[in-house]
């Protein structure tokens, strides 16, 4: 049993998440004292970060917390920004305060600002940023940029100098002030960088400093180089002492880092986000209210090379088209530090590290794993074969050309989509992909068929009917992996997708089914439900936001964390949007009976049709993934949805040869590499 949870944690990239659910609820205090007593009385419940470093070294549990004071700090004038960061940073007595903590890069549209009585602007939900580099907070940064706007950063940084020679935080903020202040001289900017660069980092509390000093530096083109030898500097980590969302944050601040020095002119974060023309980015779906160092997974090509730079932990390339009939992928996959490559068709991920080839529902905690001695260890550094072949009727999963797992076609039809796998945090990559055969591009993708529920997930955090079946043998130990409870998402054997009513009385979280496919630009996701005249039970989402079909009206719905929601919305929430409403003012709804709805992405636009009638139009590229899927309030009503369809106007009939020989081939304008 104890090898089983290991190998579960290690696949589903979870151990920091539970480490951050074990140090209490300091994020919930913080973030109610926000609501009920402002800001400064807020900053005060945090205490000395310090002190919190040493129960929880990544700073996990602060991440909401650190994420809500910034929200609530961008929604005041610089001057009040000063006052209250440097009551608080610079306390009369003791040592200077620093907070420094990654924070969720995922926000709200603004227009949520009038949930809470707001007038909706940029600043929001502004996600905290050091220089370029979002989804990091620190509240010294803050300050010094909030100084230099209101004219008064020389005066703090002569109240630095007086506390620097006997504070190191106050001699940290410093520094900051330095890199900020245009008048700071350059020689002595590059000294400060280059120490950092070639000083020993014994903690993971200095290299969260060496990090937010690269952030604030690296903008400046002529700290190019001490800047880099830092970003290299910050990478190099002691897996035996553990590892965080920090590492695949700092593996993506060095790419940001070498882009900035190199190719100043170029927009980085959009480079980076590049992937090639025939797959999509597929990140972790579930809504846990911390950070994951990187909300959004990054993958890097270079000639017949892919790597996943970093990502939420379980992270997928998968490929645009569905894929039916007689084909195989091949490739040779490596992977170093922690973590587990592999490939991905029907729902299944499958991965052969060291000891154990691993078969498991893909962004669920279901797995099987089996002794497996045909894969070369880490140590000796080498690529190992994994392949994907399908006869038309028969699917196997194979990892040095020796057969692991075995699925039917018919069984992987609702999610007929290669991928590229990677958990946990080590440097996966992947090699001489090409896809042989004839594969058929199917027109239309029947998204719920079967009992298992193949392709989809429940970022709530409710469980799913197990696809992976059993692989260890009669003779061997029963269970590796713990009894899942009754799933809240099931499929009838009519075809019917069903949530089932819970007593009232029961916990109230509502329930939420996520496709881990995102819908592209000329894509329509279609499907029915069936409507009670008290409530239509069931909503159309997309990433977090729902769209709420009611007989008045759609209204949205930005779906909250469990925990810890640091945009300050309530569970309930929900707001009009009257210029995106499109046809009669009350929804077309025809109660007692099954109602169709589509979904369907046109050059960023999200339109919504209700029984044949457009009702909503929305602009969706400020989100961060384009993931298709429903709610349900499970307190209202039982939820029943069928014929769930996925077609692409521009799906082409089959792959040419060239795409078949090189499927990783960036489009020719784009290209990246670290």
């Amino acid at each position: 049993m104890k090898l089983g949870l290991t190998l579960a944690l290690s696949l589903i990239g979870l151990t920091g998440s539970l480490l951050a659910q074990e140090n209490g609820g300091t994020s919930k205090t913080v973030l109610q004292a926000l609501k009920a007593d402002g800001t400064a009385k807020a900053l005060e419940t945090l205490g000395d970060p310090a002190a919190r470093a040493a129960t929880d070294p990544f700073l996990l549990e602060l991440s909401p917390a650190a994420a809500g004071v910034h929200r609530a700090l961008a929604q005041l004038g610089t001057d009040e920004q000063v006052k209250i960061l440097s009551y608080w940073s610079l306390p009369t007595t003791g040592t200077a305060r620093v907070l420094i903590a990654l924070v969720p890069e995922t926000a709200p549209p603004m227009e949520f600002a009038r949930a809470l009585g707001e007038r909706p602007r940029k600043e929001s939900f502004a996600i905290a940023s050091v220089g370029q580099v979002r989804g990091l907070f620190c509240s010294a940064w803050m300050l010094v940029e909030a100084a230099d706007d209101a004219g008064s950063l020389r005066k703090l940084m002569t109240d630095l100098e007086l506390r620097a020679k006997s504070d190191p935080q106050a001699a940290f903020i410093l520094k900051l002030a330095r890199l900020k202040d245009s008048r700071s001289a350059i020689d002595e900017l590059k000294a400060l960088l280059e120490a950092r660069a070639q000083g020993e980092t014994t903690t993971l509390a200095a290299r969260m400093e060496d990090a937010v000093l690269l952030a604030a530096a690296v903008q400046r083109a002529e700290l190019a180089a001490p800047c880099e030898a830092l970003a290299d500097k910050l990478v190099k980590y002691d897996f035996a002492k553990g590892a965080g969302p920090w590492m695949g944050f700092l593996r993506r601040l060095r790419a940001l880092a070498i882009l900035q020095c190199h190719s100043p002119e170029a927009d980085a974060a959009a480079l980076l986000q590049e992937t090639p023309k025939l797959w999509i980015t597929a990140s972790d779906q579930r809504w846990t209210g911390r950070a994951t160092g990187s909300d959004r997974s990054l993958w890097l090509t270079h000639e017949d090379h892919v790597q996943r730079l970093c990502g939420p932990g379980d992270d997928l390339l998968l490929f645009r088209y569905p894929l039916s009939g007689s084909f195989e992928l091949k490739g040779e996959v490596s992977v170093f530090d922690q973590g587990a490559v592999g490939m991905t068709f029907g729902g299944f991920a499958f991965d052969a590290n060291e000891k154990f080839f691993t078969v498991h529902d893909v962004m669920r905690p279901a797995f099987e794993p089996r002794s497996w001695p045909f894969v070369a260890t880490k140590e000796l550094r080498m690529f190992n074969r994994l392949n994907v072949r399908s006869t038309g009727e028969r699917v196997l999963y194979l990892s040095n050309l020796h057969p692991g797992a075995t699925s039917t076609m018919a069984e992987c039809a609702t999610s007929p989509w290669l991928g590229l796998q990677a958990t946990g945090v080590g440097r996966a990559y992947f090699r001489n992909l090409e896809i042989v055969g004839e594969p058929v591009i199917p027109r239309e993708v029947n998204l719920v068929k079967g009992t298992d529920l193949r392709g989809w997930t429940t970022p709530l955090g409710e469980s799913l009917p197990k696809a992976v079946q059993p692989l260890l043998k009669a003779t061997e130990p029963a269970a590796a992996a713990p009894a899942l409870p009754a799933p809240a998402w099931s499929v009838t054997t009519e075809g019917e997708l069903v949530s089932h009513k819970r007593d009232a009385e029961a916990d109230s979280t509502p329930r939420q089914l996520t496709l881990i496919r995102q819908l592209l630009d000329g894509e329509t996701i279609s499907y029915e439900f069936f409507y009670e005249e008290s409530s239509a039970g069931v909503h159309p989402t997309l990433g977090r936001l729902a769209f709420l079909l009611e007989a008045g009206g759609v209204r949205i719905h930005w779906i909250t964390a469990l925990t810890d929601e640091w945009t300050g919305l309530e569970p309930d929430n929900a707001v009009i949007e009257p210029l995106n409403r499109k046809g009669p003012r009350a929804l077309p709804l025809k109660a007692k009976e099954w109602n169709a709805v589509s979904l369907q992405m046109t050059e960023g636009k999200l339109q919504i049709s209700l029984n044949g009638e457009l009702v909503y139009v929305r602009p969706v590229e400020d989100l961060a993934n384009h993931h298709p899927g429903f709610t349900h309030q499970p307190q209202s009503t039982t939820a029943r949805i069928r014929n769930v369809k996925l077609a692409g106007a521009d799906w082409p009939e089959k792959l040419t040869a060239e795409q078949r020989a090189n499927p990783v081939a960036m489009s020719p304008s784009t290209g990246n590499k670290e």
